[in-house]
This record gives C-alpha cells, structure tokens and sequence, in this order.
C-alpha cells in the first residue's frame, strides 16, 4: 500500500472531501481546531478581517461556518481492576526501548567501521548484513575474552572479543554519589545487583572470566524480565578491556595498539549528556537576563 501526499484521497488521512470544502486559498477564512484525547475538530470559519462582530461569542446556526468536522481515533487508554488508565507508562517504555536498541545498533556501527580500518576486519567485510560475521565466524566471544589474557589471539578472535564488549556494556548511573558504596536497592534490582556483581568480580581477574568460571552464571548469562542479577558496572568492562589490550600488546599482537584502545573506549564509554531543563524556561520579565525562577525566588 503507497502513502498518499495529499489530504483528501484513497490512501490519504481523509477518504472523502465535503462538498462544501474549499477548493481556493481565501485570506477571510479562519481555522478553528478543537483537539482532544480522542478527535480532532475542525471547522473552517468565513468572515473579514475589519468584521469583528463574532469575536468572543459564537456565530450564529446560518452564520460564516463553511466547513465542519471532526477526526475520531483511538484513545490511549485501557481497562484495569483499578479503573481507566492512560497507556503513557507503556508507550513510553516502548519509546525507550526503540532509543536503546537504535543507539545500540550506532555504537555497533562505530565500531565495525573502526575494526575494517585498521585491519583487522577483512576489506570485502560486510557493515550492512551481520550474517556474513556468523558464517565465517567460528569463535566463541566470551571463551576468547578470557583467553585474550593468556594467549595471543588471531584477529577474527580480537574482532569478536571488542564487537561483544560493545553490545553488552554495562551499567552506569546518573547519580554523583558513588554507586558501589551506596546501593540500597532491593535485592535483584539495579543497585544492588551490580554492587553484588563487583565483590564477587574480586575473586577473578575479569568479568568474562567470572561469567565462565562462577556457578552463579553458570545456567544464565544474561538478565530476564524483572531480574538483574547479571548487571555489570560499566566501570569493570571498561576495566576488563583495558587488561585485555595490555595482554595483547605483552604477547606480542601488533593490531593492540595504543591508537586502537583509545579510540575503541571513546565509542565504548559515549554516552549523550543528560538534558539541561534552563533552556526551557522563559526570559524574566522583571529582571533583565535573568529566568523566570529567578523573579519567584525574589518574591520569597
């Protein structure tokens, strides 16, 4: 089915077009819209500019009404024990997940482009389908991270070690105090959970090795809905991979470069600054150069 550009039409937002729906551009016609929860109404208005005997009442039943309608469409809400509730929480858990996985698949990018120029990914390597990495990829990422401190391992090995650090790259709080030392989430959440994770990680030398060797992570590897027992800190990834490049350089594998470290951790470690709310506030209009907070807090 092709998308319309037009208003009126088959495939267009409005099927059919009212007869009495104007057809030329009029300056004295005025649009009135009424937008609610559910619908949208319209209704195009005729009168002059110099003609203000309408304004603040309604014109009348005969009056310059030239067209009227209304658009109905679902209402974001939904039926539950407690009464009607609007779907915001779940569109906007949805919207968050489509940023995630969408910033996710940029980060991906980075750094298969990173990967193909230095090297150490082969030139006829395919950025746009992954499936070419899966057929010629024999390697198991997470037994290479813990060998990778060992032994000297092969570029196809090195490739799969960063792509899977990248795609799993832990946690990272917002707050400023520190995240170890004050977790006080309850048990299998965020918090505590990483807090958990980073006293048992003392007992190895990294996290891939603790997720091999541990028998906690023995039968699940990754987090399920509602359970964050295997949430990392960014912090001990990020720690990991720089042991892993150190080894690297020490067994003697010339692609670890210095160059090649600093710049997979910028693309690893970014992250979008938090929003900051002050541009969303107006201009004082008492004190010059100053927001609008500012007046309220004079008046204290």
């Amino acid at each position: 089915m092709t998308t319309s550009k037009l208003v009126f039409g088959i495939n267009a937002p409005v099927t059919k077009q009212s007869s009495t729906f104007p057809r030329r551009i009029d300056e004295d016609l005025s649009l009135g819209l009424d937008i609610g929860i559910g619908s949208c109404g319209q209704a195009l208005i005729k009168w002059s500019k110099t003609d203000n005997s309408f304004i603040g009442q309604l014109p009348p039943s005969d009056g310059p009404i030239v067209f009227i309608g209304v658009r109905a469409f679902d209402v974001p809400e939904r039926n539950d024990k407690t009464g009607v509730k609007l779907k915001n929480p779940e569109r906007r858990a949805a919207r968050l997940m489509r940023r995630t996985i969408r910033r996710r698949a940029q980060r991906m990018q980075k750094v298969r482009i990173l990967l193909k120029e230095t090297g150490i990914l082969p030139s006829d390597y395919s950025l746009q389908n992954d499936s070419w990495r899966k057929e010629h990829e024999k390697a198991n990422p997470l037994q290479c991270r813990v060998e990778a401190l060992d032994r000297k391992i092969s570029d196809w090995e090195f490739s799969s070690v960063l792509i899977h650090l990248a795609k799993h790259r832990g946690f990272k709080s917002n707050k400023k105090s520190d995240l170890v030392s004050d977790a006080k989430g309850k048990e299998g959440g965020t918090l505590e959970s990483t807090r958990a994770n980073h006293e048992r990680l003392k007992n190895y030398r990294t996290i891939g090795e603790m997720w091999l060797s541990d028998s906690k992570f023995e039968e699940r590897k990754r987090n399920r809905e509602g359970s964050y027992t295997a949430t990392m800190l960014r912090d001990d990834l990020l720690e990991e991979i720089r042991l892993i490049f150190k080894s690297q350089r020490v067994l003697g594998n010339d692609t670890a470069t210095t160059e090649l470290e600093n710049r997979f951790i910028r693309i690893f470690t970014h992250q979008n600054p938090m929003q900051d709310p002050i541009h969303l506030l107006g201009d004082c209009p008492f004190e010059k150069n100053e927001k609008t907070f500012s007046s309220a807090l004079l008046l204290l």
